[in-house]
């Protein structure tokens, strides 16, 4: 038996279990300069190489690291791995692993080049069992953007120019560096937990190691696997054409137009790979009070700055469609050609699963048992895979790509909404709300059962299931920012009025992970009063936790603080000011740039990622390093690079109370 075959038995063969206590991987590389740190229960193992390659002993001990543990980085898959390889197998100069380094990151060089160069055959390769959870956090963001967001404690920035050699002064802050990337990695792992455990449950039930994909990737490869595809991606076709269902009809003339004019056109599809919506669609003029506004990825339709609300006599009636993409792949038979029927059987069945077995048993089920836990898991690998696959269907490189699959489905998803938009008008409901999977719509309370049975007459001709929910207040800033009040009193919250990944209570908002953190607390001060009229002083002076007052930022190229800046103006300033002209806007852009000069040279540096609360302190500011201009919303910001426990004296409650207030008016409230 040859060794590529054993070695691929065994990986398929393994059976995956979550590592209690993984061994954290980060290296730094310089052209004269070589540091390979390993973190385990709080004990840093580091190793280090100037100019030469590592010693045969430090190699000997961290070969035996890396195949007596479980390695968790971030990025460490493109990154950090193919380097150690490198390094450890063919006793690489740290100059040698240095343009290596400049490859990956300059040139985008993926790692199997990095191997062919070095001339190392994939048999060779040291195994590793490596979770790289940079793909397992929800959205994109460095290592140390997610650190503002899981407030870990301590933001430091890469010391020292990698392109430039370092002393061994400065090899011993690296090491301090290093070891704090080490436990900001941790920290990220701590939070992703339930993550991970769902993607070894998937990982050992496939036969597939998915521990390190995004959800989409995880999708992609399941059906493939299930389906037995193993051809090449398709091709992007010239253009796309239209054929939608027949139970796509509407009565009134602006409605009947659109759908004949999708019908009839030819959907342009770039060399990219992404299909071109023509110009009259995206400005197709609708006649409905409200503005709607079409799209490849789905249907809008909100006033902005509004709030609505309920009476005893009306309320607002929302309406969702559940699984409203894989719904209409598997009932319209929208088919990926080149994976044939099979991807329509697959994907059926995981729905049917999901739907009409795993969430009734889990009802059953008393949650904490093992019955319990193990069909859970197994519905939340379904929902993942239903959940995520769609957008592959429009990446030129995927082997899920069919642009017709996704026009199809988008279009004929927003056509359907605006059946139920039509109908529901014609039969006298206001709609007020839409947003690609569903509508809300102003309805008399006494007419709830009525709306209830045009819906179900329309889910059946559109072979779709709606959900209801009733809204007690809507409160809209724009159709991706609103915070909605159920009657049930639950708070249905999206874009900036979502609450934060770590919420007041210390429970976590996985959906979250994926935003930037912007003084939480102004948007809890909001949410709190339109739930229940607490003034929104009270909710923001009487909060004692620091990071809810926190704002980070990624600022290209670097953000420096300015400290308090002295007053600059212009030589004849006080010429102006004496002829009763006051500070014209021209002495004003005169002095902004004095600022701008005077921080690029006094400035002291924070890093491409800040940290900060609002201070009442001084006039002190953020800058970019590149210019010296001002940061947007960094006036009176004080850096928070290191997290503390406590309120600082100095935070300016006012500041918060004033943005709360804003954030009001852009719902259309004013206090």
């Amino acid at each position: 038996m040859s060794i590529s075959l054993i070695f691929f038995i065994k990986r398929w063969c393994v059976v995956y279990k979550f590592p209690n206590k993984p061994m954290f991987l980060d290296i730094e590389v310089y052209p004269n300069y070589l540091l390979f740190a390993f973190r385990k229960n709080q004990k840093l193992y580091t190793f280090e190489a100037y100019d030469s390659a590592f010693s045969a002993g430090d190699i000997k001990k961290m070969k035996k690291l890396l195949t007596k543990n479980t390695i968790v980085t971030f990025n460490g898959k493109k990154y950090d791995e193919p380097l150690v390889q490198y390094a450890l197998l063919k006793k690489a100069t740290a100059n040698q692993i240095h343009l290596a380094s400049k490859s990956i990151i300059e040139q985008k060089q993926h790692s199997y080049m990095i191997y062919r160069t070095a001339r190392i055959r994939r048999d060779d390769l040291i195994d590793i069992d490596h979770i790289d959870i940079m793909d397992v956090a929800k959205g994109s963001a460095s290592l140390k953007l997610y650190g503002t967001r899981i407030h870990s404690k301590k933001l430091w920035e890469l010391p020292f120019d990698p392109m430039k050699p370092v002393t061994k002064k400065e090899a011993k802050k690296l090491k301090q560096y290093c070891e704090n990337d080490l436990i900001v990695t941790e920290d990220l792992w701590n939070v992703l937990k339930t993550d991970i455990n769902l993607r070894i449950d998937m990982s050992n039930k496939y036969g597939l190691d998915l521990r390190s994909l995004k959800g989409a990737n995880i999708a992609q490869n399941v059906i493939l696997k299930e389906v037995g595809y193993t051809g090449a991606r398709m091709s992007p076709p010239p253009f796309i054409k239209i054929k939608l269902p027949k139970y796509i009809k509407f009565k009134t003339k602006e409605f009947k137009e659109l759908r004949d004019y999708i019908s009839s056109h030819n959907f342009l599809v770039s060399d990219s790979g992404k299909v071109e919506l023509p110009a009259k669609l995206k400005q197709w003029e609708f006649s409905h009070k409200y503005h709607i506004q079409l799209g490849i990825g789905g249907l809008h339709l909100s006033p902005s700055s509004q709030s609505f609300y309920s009476d005893k006599k009306w309320t607002y009636l929302d309406i969702d469609v559940t699984s409203f993409y894989p719904t209409m792949i598997i009932k319209n038979k929208f088919l990926i050609k080149h994976l044939g029927k099979s991807f329509l059987s697959v994907l059926e069945d995981f729905y049917n699963t999901r739907i009409y077995e795993l969430k009734p048993k889990l009802a059953t089920l008393k949650k904490g048992t093992k019955e319990y836990d193990d069909a859970l898991a197994l519905s939340n690998g379904y929902k993942l895979i239903l959940n995520s696959f769609f957008g592959k269907t429009g990446e030129k490189f995927s082997k899920l790509y069919d642009p017709s699959v996704m026009l199809h489905t988008t279009l004929t998803g927003q056509l359907i909404l605006l059946m139920y938009i039509e109908t529901l008008e014609l039969a006298g409901y206001e709609v007020v709300y839409g947003n690609t999977d569903g509508i809300t719509i102003r309805v008399k309370r006494k007419d709830i059962d009525k709306v209830k049975k045009i819906i179900k007459k329309l889910d059946e001709k559109c072979k779709v299931t709606m959900e209801f929910e009733t809204f007690k207040t809507m409160h809209l800033r724009d159709v991706n920012s609103f915070v909605n009040i159920t009657e049930s009193g639950y708070i249905k919250a999206k874009g900036a009025y979502t609450p934060p990944f770590i919420d007041f209570d210390g429970s976590i908002n996985s959906n979250s992970l994926d935003k930037n953190i912007d003084a939480p607390v102004v948007y809890e001060a909001v949410r709190q009063f339109l739930h229940n009229g607490t003034p929104l002083d009270v909710t923001i002076r009487e909060c004692d936790d620091i990071r809810q007052f926190l704002v980070a930022r990624q600022v290209r190229g670097g953000g420096l603080w300015s400290g308090d800046i002295p007053e600059l103006y212009p030589d004849d300033w006080q010429e102006k000011l004496n002829s009763k002209r006051g500070l014209t806007k021209k002495i004003i852009k005169e002095r902004e740039k004095l600022e701008a000069m005077w921080v690029k040279d006094n400035g002291v540096y924070l890093g491409k990622v800040v940290r900060f609360y609002y201070s009442n302190s001084g006039g002190h500011s953020i800058h970019y390093k590149s210019n010296g201009n001002k940061v947007p919303k960094s006036d009176d910001a004080k850096p928070m690079m290191d997290l503390i426990d406590t309120i600082p004296s100095d935070l300016d409650y006012d500041k918060y109370i004033m943005y709360a207030k804003q954030a009001l008016v852009d719902v259309g409230i004013t206090t």
